[in-house]
């Protein structure tokens, strides 16, 4: 009685499927790019702590490369996002959009901030958190593109990768935080306890993404966030916390814990990047399988969403 309504149904809901799999693909290069774009200003955030915090200008070289280095993946975030506007779907769509315009806002408002820092006409913890809220809005919008996934596992893993961009972005502020107080040679009672709750709100989010991938069978390697320094860098955590109060000179324990901690972030920027490259496959070989199954005869075979 209903047979062929049915094969009409699912033909159907694939054919919807499909498109809305043709319209999020170009959303991979969107959240890829919005990446790099994050991953940039927080180093440039660690080397502008670095310089404000210094009293000469030493530091103002890693200052000058970090900002070159940003203006150099800049202008990589306009060609997906224009892809991305050409396919309006819905009311998630309009929240990516607005999202995506105000972490552009944010973007807009580098060139005065940078100025000021240059100049020394601002104090390192405002300058702090003024990049922080640039790269919160990046990361919002990352966030946002997992409702126009139309496969919940594709939507997953990307949450998962947020989960990651969002220790990463903790771990970046951790740099820039012990990077002040290493160069000023102390830490106060409020700076420490900042740093000890970024260090759990890691943990916290990598624990989150363990979590998700497990659920949408992925393979997460403990490894894969740790590195070969890890012993070191709780060493330098516990150093920062026998400084408290004090007035000492502090710049190589702020080079060496620059460049221990940039290859923590680096450990999760590697993941980052494989997170991103498999929604990428997933999203292609759920397309492929979808584009299959419509043009076959059966739909049986064809696994649910």
């Amino acid at each position: 009685m209903f047979s062929e309504i049915i094969d009409t149904i699912r033909r159907t809901a694939l054919r919807t499927e499909i498109e809305a799999l043709k319209a999020a693909i170009p959303l991979h290069d969107l959240t890829q790019a919005l990446g790099r774009v994050t991953h940039a200003l927080q180093r440039e955030r660690g080397a502008t702590q670095g310089y404000l915090n210094d009293l000469d200008d030493t530091r103002i070289a890693l200052l000058k490369n970090a900002v070159a280095l940003s203006d150099s993946v800049l202008p990589e975030l306009l060609p997906p996002a224009q892809t991305v506007l050409k396919n309006p779907s819905g009311p998630s769509a309009a929240r990516l959009f607005n999202r995506l315009a105000d972490a552009l806002s944010g973007l807009q408002s580098l060139q005065l901030l940078r100025q000021q820092c240059f100049a020394r006409r601002i104090r390192a913890d405002t300058a702090f958190e003024k990049y922080a809220s640039i790269i919160t809005r990046l990361l919002h919008t990352v966030y946002e593109t997992a409702s126009l996934w139309v496969d919940p596992h594709l939507a997953a893993q990307v949450v998962a990768l947020f989960s990651v961009m969002q220790a990463k972005e903790y771990a970046g502020q951790e740099r820039a935080l012990t990077m002040a107080g290493f160069t000023r040679g102390s830490f106060s009672k409020l700076h420490l306890q900042q740093i000890t709750q970024l260090i759990h709100a890691q943990e916290a989010c990598i624990e989150r993404a363990k979590s998700i991938e497990k659920a949408h069978n992925g393979t997460l390697e403990e490894s894969e966030f740790e590195t070969s320094d890890m012993a070191l860098l709780e060493r330098m955590r516990r150093l920062a916390h026998t400084l408290e109060g004090q007035n000492s000179s502090g710049e190589s324990l702020g080079e060496a814990w620059f460049q221990i901690s940039t290859a923590r972030i680096e450990s999760l920027l590697n993941y980052q990047k494989s997170l991103e490259n498999q929604l990428k496959e997933k999203a292609q070989a759920r397309l492929a399988q979808a584009t299959i199954a419509l043009d076959s005869e059966s739909l049986d075979a064809m696994p649910a969403t």
